[in-house]
């Protein structure tokens, strides 16, 4: 918007998502890029490992509730990465930690019920290639599978969560 009076920015929104102000959508443009220029250094220095991404969410939330969600997520995240799917490649006795890595963001999105929030994580893995071969290779449905243990959810509980997991090419 620009002021009639004066012809100056009242309000200028660069990202996609309405409520957020101009700070917090330069704060994280300058983190990808202190990210992505690191990833070719990454690959030079080990060119055995692939990027993957990964999104984690929870259920919707009430906004009194979020400081519990996220200490949910966090518990959640370690005992994922501690099982056998993910635990050679994170966990510190596994037979590639010491070349894996990952970058972990939060992000809390709005959600159309009113005073609800949908807090999740966005994950990019820095992995050995052999994580995408068929015996270790975690498809989405698998991954639902063992983020909802990761939960302490039943497997064959209605609970609304999604993930997504995929190989990053180039």
């Amino acid at each position: 918007e620009i002021d009639e009076k004066n012809g100056r920015i009242k309000r200028l929104n660069l990202s996609h998502v309405r409520s957020e102000n101009l700070t917090s959508y330069r704060n994280r443009q300058k983190i990808a890029a202190k990210f992505y220029a690191n990833c070719d250094e990454l690959q030079e220095k080990y060119p055995d490992n692939i990027f993957v991404e990964m999104s984690l969410t929870i259920r919707h939330c009430d906004v009194d509730e979020l400081s519990s969600m996220i200490d949910k997520l966090n518990e959640s995240w370690i005992r994922l990465i501690n099982t056998p799917e993910f635990a050679p490649y994170f966990n510190a006795k596994g037979k590639y930690y010491k070349y894996c890595g990952y970058f972990k963001s939060l992000e809390i999105g709005s959600s159309t019920e009113f005073n609800k929030i949908n807090p999740h994580f966005h994950f990019i893995l820095h992995i050995h290639k052999s994580f995408l071969h068929t015996k270790n290779y975690v498809s989405n449905q698998r991954l639902l599978k063992i983020w909802k243990k990761s939960l302490n959810i039943s497997i064959n509980d209605d609970y609304q969560i999604s993930v997504h997991i995929k190989h990053i090419k180039n």
